[in-house]
């Protein structure tokens, strides 16, 4: 690919994801090998190679004093504080005053080039920054290395700073294989070679990266100014399914999404919003076209307590949760011929499962295998998250997991914990941890139907407040807890249509996601194709 090809193909890189990046990446790498026109021989005369020791000087900074730093002082440029290409300080340090007249050799200059030698490389780039005017005054703190060219004839600031700032100096420092190495010297620096050109040269090639660069942050001004448009296109359309207030009125929001969700939609995460949506729309009754009934979900308590005594080892009469902690009262507006009750007045029991020390691997073939928690975390079962049973251990198959079962963890991190799953599919001698549990559903309260329930706001909402524990990474609920969730009862036959109209549009995210990706897929891969292309044409130079 030739120069001004490459050129043409800035936009088409920039929208890339992490595309602008790229392409700051690759000005540099062309400027500092004098790539940045489209006659390399042309400016041969003039340049040569140097070990950037013979032509700059290193200052590390001074190691003030802990006890030293003063609210109202001087503020000290430490590691933390460069950033790429600039100073952040946002965290900041001063010492007092009156140390800057007795270590005023290491204050800092406008235009100054610092290099932090901690952790230099950050995921933005290196940390090597150029002091503007309103960084002053700063002293020079340890760990952080200032340098100073010795002939100003021979090497510009200017280009010192591009090479620096290029991906040719960042594997120089670091050639993969630390990933980030921890530290520098100003000795491992100083030993590097670089290659300057005339010094009429470097000027022009530095202008030449400011106006490009500028063009990179156009590019991505726009992109975002894009963003922010799709953003607020999302949000309100989706507000605007969101207060639907019947099927009819749905079924017109959701044309208008899917008929500009090229639009709208940013990345395939853009779908996550969509499903949570009409999770907590299915069940409020905003689906589904209904004709209420009276009397109807009065049948769905009458069998539920039917098949309560039937279940029961023990026939005895049942005390409801309502008589104890008083009518539940849900938090959103449901059909009127729809009731609220607690979860615990609805289902026939839970039972959790069984914790042995399992060998640390997956089960194979034939053998038993106990689930952790990650198998009901993600909306579908996932069998293959398990922990092989010692062979010394009887399996307890009271325990195995069953098709159709409804399963829900008890432990888990803040925003997961209480996630559900119904089994449509499993292989045999997979059994439930004591981190698990299995609530037993009667036939009038469809699991498919009980699963988008527990996981909608409406669910997340109550276990978010309920859980205990006090670290995030682990919270956990009780069966009481769970018990006390407030769910919304429907007639068993608006159960079945709401679930066949969920699993429906459920698909069509599906497909809006495919899209979604495949479009980002398509724009990463001309990006890419436009980048090798210029490397290549880089390496057919260098042969030459």
């Amino acid at each position: 690919m030739r120069l001004e090809h490459f050129f043409e193909s800035f936009e088409v890189i920039a929208e890339a994801p992490g595309g602008v990046a790229q392409l700051k990446a690759m000005v540099l790498r062309l400027a500092v090998q004098g790539r940045l026109h489209n006659h390399p021989r042309d400016n041969t005369n003039g340049s040569r190679t140097e070990t950037l020791g013979n032509l700059v000087s290193f200052q590390n900074g001074y190691a003030f004093k802990s006890n030293w730093y003063d609210e109202e002082g001087v503020r000290v440029v430490r590691n933390q504080n460069v950033s790429h290409g600039f100073l952040d300080w946002v965290d900041e340090k001063r010492v007092a005053s009156r140390y800057a007249d007795e270590f005023s050799r290491f204050a800092l200059q406008q235009g100054d080039i610092v290099l932090s030698l901690d952790r230099p490389i950050i995921s933005t780039g290196l940390k090597v920054a150029r002091i503007r005017s309103n960084d002053l005054p700063c002293l020079l703190l340890q760990r952080v290395a200032r340098l100073q060219i010795k002939d100003s004839s021979i090497l510009t600031p200017g280009f010192l700073f591009l090479w620096l700032c290029s991906p040719d100096f960042t594997a120089a420092i670091d050639p993969g294989r630390s990933k980030g190495v921890p530290h520098i010297s100003t000795g491992q620096v100083e030993r590097m070679s670089i290659k300057i050109p005339a010094l009429s040269e470097q000027r022009r090639i530095v202008a030449k990266v400011d106006e490009l660069m500028a063009l990179c942050d156009e590019l991505e001004a726009r992109k975002e100014q894009r963003r922010a448009v799709c953003v607020k296109a999302n949000t309100a359309s989706l507000d605007a399914l969101a207060n639907t207030q019947d099927p009819e009125e749905f079924e017109r929001c959701w044309k208008r999404v899917v008929e500009n969700w090229d639009f709208i939609a940013h990345a395939a995460g853009d779908s996550a919003t969509l499903r949570r949506l009409v999770v907590d729309l299915a069940v409020t009754g905003r689906l589904s076209v209904w004709e209420p009934v009276p009397g109807k979900v009065d049948d769905v308590f009458r069998c539920i307590e039917k098949e309560r005594q039937t279940t029961a080892r023990t026939p005895r009469e049942f005390v409801p949760l309502s008589s104890l902690l008083g009518e539940p009262e849900g938090e959103r507006t449901i059909p009127s011929h729809w009731s609220w009750a607690y979860f615990g007045d609805v289902h026939l029991g839970i039972t959790s499962g069984w914790s042995p020390q399992c060998e640390d691997r997956q089960r194979e073939g034939d053998e038993w295998g106990v689930l952790k928690v990650s198998a009901v975390s993600w909306n579908r079962f996932l069998p293959e998250q398990n922990k092989a049973l010692p062979a010394n251990l009887e399996p307890r198959p009271q325990h195995e997991v069953r098709v159709g079962d409804f399963l829900m963890s008890r432990a888990n991190t803040a925003d997961l914990v209480g996630k559900s799953i119904v089994v449509h599919d499993t292989p045999p001698h997979l059994m439930l941890s004591d981190k698990l549990l299995r609530v037993t559903l009667p036939r009038s309260y469809l699991p498919k139907f009980a699963n988008l329930v527990n996981n909608s706001s409406l669910g997340r909402g109550h276990y978010e407040t309920e859980a205990s524990g006090t670290s995030a990474s682990m919270k956990n609920i009780s069966r009481e807890q769970i018990n006390r969730l407030v769910v919304p009862i429907a007639p068993l036959e608006e159960q079945r249509r709401i679930v066949t109209k969920v699993d429906h549009l459920m698909a069509l995210c599906n497909e809006l996601e495919r899209a979604i990706t495949k479009k980002g897929a398509t724009s990463e891969r001309y990006a890419s194709a436009a980048v090798l292309a210029m490397m290549n044409e880089e390496g057919r130079r260098d042969r030459t």
